[in-house]
């Protein structure tokens, strides 16, 4: 399944769930994940890859930068992911 369609599917299945999702479509911060999820006054990330696809090494080194600070970062490739939120 391609990314794009990933990404859509599970925007759509956030925003039911009450959940206030930003694309990150232009940051000055190469590799930062690709969307940024709120609510309750909790943000999380979410970088969307095709299966089996691994993160980019800029995308690793943002990743363990935003877990150091405690943030939560997923990384998604399939909509099942996020049945749990």
């Amino acid at each position: 399944m391609r990314e794009s369609k990933i990404k859509s599917d599970c925007t759509k299945l956030l925003l039911k769930k009450g959940y206030h999702v930003v694309h990150l479509i232009t940051t000055n911060k190469p590799g930062i994940p690709d969307t940024m999820v709120l609510k309750d006054g909790k943000v999380f990330f979410i970088e969307f890859k095709q299966p089996g696809k691994k993160l980019r090494a800029l995308q690793e080194y943002q990743y363990l930068l935003l877990v150091k600070h405690g943030f939560t970062v997923l990384i998604v490739d399939n909509i099942n992911m996020l049945n749990d939120l």
